[in-house]
């Protein structure tokens, strides 16, 4: 599926859930993107646009002050840099995962794969290949020295996270060019009357670096800001020299990014029918030859491009797809670049063409029509085209899947064949190696896959340890800090298991999602527009079955649902008219509320009580449902200065009054927390702005999410730029993003048993803060006693699992005790062979494919040992494993145990003796998980 277009609604979606009820990968774009989005531009007015405005509220909130264990500190005193940047000693955030999400959705729907974040542009160093770049969705940028083997995240606290476009300077490879503002989702404002998309977490600027993306530099703020970037291409032999196609039109600098100056010579004005400038190549070999294309115009060319001092003057090619064309893409054949193809879509998205050129800067782009296979599945935001390094006669093509166009070079026909059914959906961007020439990378809405051998079949490892998940929404289990449940952009929905290894839980979109708090076995999610589904077997993966019979109406592409507070049994349904039913969706859905001269589409929703609801809409409504007997009606309460038509994104009411409720409200250049306080009569709440004021107050962003500690009265509440919170019920507002990173945070949900705050975040997965504390360890190293210990405290002793896991011989129910360690497993080759090799043992496998096997006497067992890092800093562990005689009582260590195994020398006693194997030391453990195994010799 494409990213939500959360306002985009009406009867459009219900119709379509309908039509594409078996296919999880239909081109949802417009749907999935424009319901956040929309409510961006919401309330806006006559202001900057909102990238600028996006800018000014972070400007904001480095001058707020900072949130530390119950008091409040000046970033300038402290000398903190006023952004999310971890602070060593202090309480931060944490990353929770997903480092990985095994068992994820294939395009063909029957591989299952590892699936991350999607990905916007891929770079491969030229000459050490094992070196690698992505730019992210709303994750920013990405880097591999080990060719995918291990990742990290290198522009966290950067301006902006939502990349378009990376590329490396051929001749110096630590030269970066990454644009900030995704050209993937520009076109998406067509289908958004308020023409919000195009600024929603878009251009910020260009990262520039110089060092391997270790430091960066922000550039051309005044050229990119707003803007999308398509692609950026680097001359082979002048680092300073770069193009950059985007939505505001083909630009170049000749002093490496100093300055960017917008080129015309013989090209298009962006105007309405001249969306963007959509691609950009250099030949490799005669760089004065530059091709550009642009979306409703056609493909230009330039024969003296390649020179700082001269400016570029370019023609219009001929044949190819001109002016009736929409996104177009371009690739140069690197073994011979008079080869230059293009491939295009219609204005609405659908295949116009592929195209060939074999005279290059004076040649023709003639139309390829293949022998054979499907033409790919593009859109104006999945289009993209590579050449094989070694030959002109092997193209790729990336749509929906990806397609390998190969001609036949005795009879010059062309076939295509798709060569993506086993990988995500949605190929937004691919890379080839270097030098492998059958070695390719494709960037999906699922991560990053490889292939060696063309695509005949590829590898999703390289996809580990990315967290670039699109969270959407959240729950938590009512009592265990062990499980959360989240729905994800085009990942379905997403259980968390205490590890930082997320499991896939249900396919398709994952939208909102709620754990009955008393039966935590039932769970309650939904994919996209009008689909409910429900598990009663702890959201275990294929155990999920539709509630959707009896509902229809409107509705927004992720409706929100509720379970009643009271009697979870009952539950609401973003529909319009508003859907209830008592018994957790399979009741039919028999009572429908209208509300009353309603604008938008329900929103969010509260179900305080089997009698109370509360309702917020798309306009920026806010509705008190009331059942008397068994009739509900719905009475209007929004009301000045609640500021109208803007989204109601979150409604929390006060514990002690359920007349009282505040809420979160999206969009720019209002406040962004309200709170309402309804008549004795029930018919008309009197609002006042909780957002503060002057340097106290709220920053001028989205907010998505709002959060009440009942223990602290503090607020929190998570937004576009950040989290924040409020000890004095919204007149001051302090900075709360302390070890974030600079993405948007689009649902909150505190656990009270535990104190921690979890945030899901858009592009960079889900956090974590212990918002008691003011002080934490910078390396917190720990194993978990069992499958519902998180490492924190005490374990949970005698407790009922919340889940099934037969790699550990754990079934949904089942007491866990000590001696349920989720962090130790054995392997023996009593059952005749080892599963796998130690040294193939990641942390990954350990999670999701290694069983647990008792150990065999008189056989050499391999003892594995998972050990977490749950701080800021690395830290060297060393892991001792101790064994036993299991026939009898467990013994005391020895006296001497420290001293004695702490050399690593085996130790063996006969029969009841505790003893120690080998010590392993992992040097410098970082904040993920890694998994050592150590061989304990025949007893």
């Amino acid at each position: 599926m494409e990213e939500r277009l959360r306002g985009r609604s009406l009867g459009f979606f219900a119709n379509r859930a309908i039509e594409h009820k078996d296919k999880l990968h239909q081109d949802d774009f417009a749907g999935a993107e424009l319901d956040r989005d929309s409510s961006r531009l919401h309330g806006s007015g006559n202001h900057p646009p909102i990238a600028h405005l996006r800018l000014r509220a972070l400007e904001h909130a480095k001058k707020m002050k900072r949130f530390r264990g119950g008091r409040r500190t000046d970033p300038a005193a402290t000398g903190d840099a006023g952004t999310g940047d971890s602070v060593p000693g202090a309480a931060n955030w944490v990353q929770m995962g997903p480092i990985a999400i095994p068992n994820g959705q294939s395009l063909g729907g029957v591989a299952r794969i590892i699936v991350s974040g999607r990905v916007a542009s891929i770079a491969v160093h030229p000459t050490s290949p094992s070196t690698m770049y992505l730019a992210t969705a709303r994750g920013g940028v990405w880097k591999t020295t080990d060719g995918g083997a291990t990742w990290a995240a290198i522009s966290d606290n950067q301006v902006s996270l939502a990349m378009g476009a990376i590329a490396l300077a051929p001749s110096a490879p630590d030269t970066i060019y990454a644009g900030t503002g995704e050209g993937h989702i520009y076109y998406l404002t067509a289908f958004n009357p308020l023409n919000a998309l195009n600024e929603s977490y878009q251009g910020s600027g260009l990262l520039k670096s110089t060092t391997g993306g270790t430091s960066w530099t922000l550039q051309g703020t005044v050229e990119f800001t707003g803007a999308a970037f398509y692609r950026i291409a680097v001359h082979p032999t002048n680092p300073d020299l770069a193009y950059a196609a985007t939505s505001r039109g083909l630009y170049r600098t000749t002093n490496g990014g100093t300055n960017w100056t917008l080129l015309a010579g013989g090209l298009p004005a962006i105007s309405a029918t001249v969306i963007a400038a959509t691609d950009v190549v250099i030949d490799p070999a005669t760089p004065n030859n530059v091709y550009c294309a642009f979306w409703g115009s056609g493909i230009y060319v330039c024969t003296n491009g390649g020179s700082a001092a001269v400016t570029p003057s370019w023609t219009l090619a001929p044949g190819g797809p001109g002016a009736t064309a929409g996104r177009i893409g371009l690739a140069i054949a690197p073994s011979s670049t008079s080869n230059v193809f293009a491939l295009a879509a219609t204005p609405g998205g659908a295949y116009l063409g592929f195209y060939r050129n074999t005279g290059g800067t004076g040649g023709t782009f003639n139309l390829i029509t293949p022998s054979s296979g499907s033409n790919p599945a593009v859109s104006t935001s999945k289009l993209f085209i590579a050449v094989d390094i070694s030959t002109p006669d092997t193209v790729y093509l990336c749509a929906t899947s990806m397609h390998k166009a190969t001609r036949n070079t005795a009879t010059g026909a062309w076939a295509f064949t798709d060569i993506g059914q086993s990988i995500h959906a949605d190929v937004r961007t691919m890379a080839m190696h270097p030098s492998l020439n059958q070695t390719v990378f494709a960037g999906t809405d699922g991560g990053i896959y490889k292939t060696t051998n063309a695509g005949t079949s590829w590898d999703d490892t390289i996809n580990k340890r990315l967290c670039t998940i699109q969270f959407e929404f959240a729950d938590h289990h009512p009592t265990r800090d062990a499980v959360v449940f989240s729905g994800t952009q085009d990942n379905g929905t997403d259980q968390y298991r205490a590890s930082e290894v997320f499991y896939h839980a249900d396919d398709g979109d994952g939208g909102a999602t709620a754990i009955d708090p008393s039966t935590p076995a039932n769970v309650l999610t939904e994919r996209f527009s009008i689909s409910p589904r429900r598990s009663t077997a702890g959201g275990g993966f294929g155990t999920f079955t539709g509630v959707s019979a009896g509902l229809g109406g409107s509705s927004l592409f992720y409706p929100p649902l509720a379970l009643d507070a009271t009697n979870a049994n009952n539950i609401a349904y973003g529909v319009v008219p508003l859907a209830l039913d008592g018994s957790q969706g399979t009741g039919g859905w028999s009572t429908t509320v209208t509300l009353p001269g309603a604008a938008g589409l329900p929103s969010a929703i509260a179900y305080v009580s089997s009698t109370l609801i509360y309702v917020g809409t798309s306009s920026g409504e806010v509705y008190r449902l009331v059942k008397s007997g068994s009739t509900w009606t719905a009475t209007a309460i929004h009301a000045a200065p609640l500021s109208g038509g803007r989204w109601i994104w979150d409604i929390v009411v006060s514990p002690a009054d359920p007349k009282t409720i505040t809420v979160a409200l999206g969009g720019f250049g209002g406040g962004h927390v309200y709170r309402g306080v309804v008549n004795a009569a029930g018919t008309a709440a009197t609002w006042t702005d909780h957002s503060g004021t002057g340097a106290g107050a709220l920053p001028d962003a989205p907010a998505n999410a709002l959060v009440f500690d009942a223990v602290t009265s503090r607020f929190y509440v998570g937004t576009d730029v950040g989290v924040y919170v409020t000890t004095d019920d919204g007149t001051t507002w302090n900075d709360f993003r302390q070890g974030l990173p600079n993405t948007a945070i689009y649902d909150l949900k505190l656990h009270g048993p535990s104190r921690l705050l979890r945030a899901a975040t858009h592009g960079r997965g889900m956090w974590e803060r212990e918002i008691d504390q003011s002080s934490m360890n910078d390396s917190i190293v720990y194993v978990r006693d069992n499958l519902m210990h998180t490492g924190r405290g005490t374990a949970p002793y005698n407790q009922p699992a919340a889940f099934d896991d037969p790699l550990r011989q754990v079934t949904l129910g089942d007491h866990v005790f000590w001696w349920h360690c989720a962090d130790i497993k054995n392997d023996s080759d009593g059952p005749g062979s080892y599963q796998m090799t130690p040294s193939s043992v990641d942390f990954y496998a350990f999670e999701s494919q290694l069983a647990h096997r008792d150990p065999v006497r008189t056989h050499v067992n391999h003892a594995f040992v998972q050990v977490h890092n749950r701080g800021i800093a690395a830290a060297s562990v060393t892991v001792k494993i101790l064994y036993a005689d299991a026939s009898g009582a467990l013994p005391n260590l020895q006296s001497n145990f420290w001293t004695a195994c702490g050399t690593g020398r085996r130790r063996r006693r006969r029969r009841s003796t505790r003893a120690c194997s080998s010590c392993v030391t992992r040097p410098r453990i970082r904040s993920r998980p890694r998994a050592r195994c150590s061989t304990l010799p025949r007893w």
